[in-house]
């Protein structure tokens, strides 16, 4: 009677370790996957708030940071927020100097955040490498900013301007294969919108050099020019 217990004991023991040892591998590849999806955000208000922030936050009129990309994933309600973009610096008597290593982390929940700048050449890598899961303690208001569409066009086309001075690569990326000009051609662009006509996802815009073209946007920041 007495071995009989015994076993049921043990095998009690032995079920309630591998219980033990499954909830445990739960947790840490459940938690594993709550972080995994990766995304863009799309969002146009928080996008060039986040952008604003970051320019305030360096606080120097000689100095402005373009955002190009911001990835989020999110956890128990806080989104973890990744940018990429470029810094220009505007300097006295000298050209404007360009650099794209610089990026910059959000922990963001409701609208209050923490924010550090990072150095990398890959947002997206960064991102996707990224397990310093840390709680949002001692955040800031998020002040979201009231960004027209007008604004969000010209800020799609001062990108491509910048872009065209400094690092031709990524411009050319933002040439629609349905284009028929040079990029030299494009150099002639203003971000000083005169009007424009939005169908769908695409916009017509004349701008004050008298250039009419396209913007096909895919997303926030996600668009080709067409001309």
């Amino acid at each position: 009677m007495k071995k009989e217990i015994k076993k049921k004991l043990k095998v009690l023991l032995i079920v309630f370790i591998a219980l033990t040892i499954l909830l445990i591998l739960l947790k840490i590849f459940g938690s594993k996957k709550d972080y995994s999806e990766l995304k863009p955000l799309n969002e146009d208000y928080k996008y060039f708030s986040i952008q604003s922030t970051i320019n305030s936050a360096i606080n120097d009129d000689n100095k402005n940071y373009i955002t190009t990309k911001i990835l989020c994933k999110s956890h128990e309600e806080t989104d973890y927020c990744f940018v990429g973009g470029y810094l220009i610096e505007y300097i006295d008597f000298s050209s404007p100097t360009y650099d794209d290593k610089i990026g910059y982390a959000l922990i963001l929940k409701g609208n209050t955040y923490t924010m550090k700048q990072i150095e990398t050449d890959n947002i997206e890598t960064y991102a996707n490498n990224y397990n310093k899961y840390e709680e949002l303690k001692d955040g800031k208001v998020l002040p979201i900013i009231d960004y027209s569409e007008k604004n969000k066009l010209s800020s799609y086309i001062s990108n491509f301007i910048n872009l065209l001075m400094f690092d031709q690569s990524k411009a050319k990326l933002l040439i629609s294969s349905n284009s028929t000009k040079s990029i030299n051609e494009l150099k002639s662009l203003s971000s000083n919108i005169i009007s424009y006509e939005k169908e769908d996802n695409t916009y017509t815009i004349l701008d004050s050099n008298n250039n009419r073209f396209k913007i096909i946007e895919t997303s926030t920041m996600d668009y080709k020019i067409e001309l």
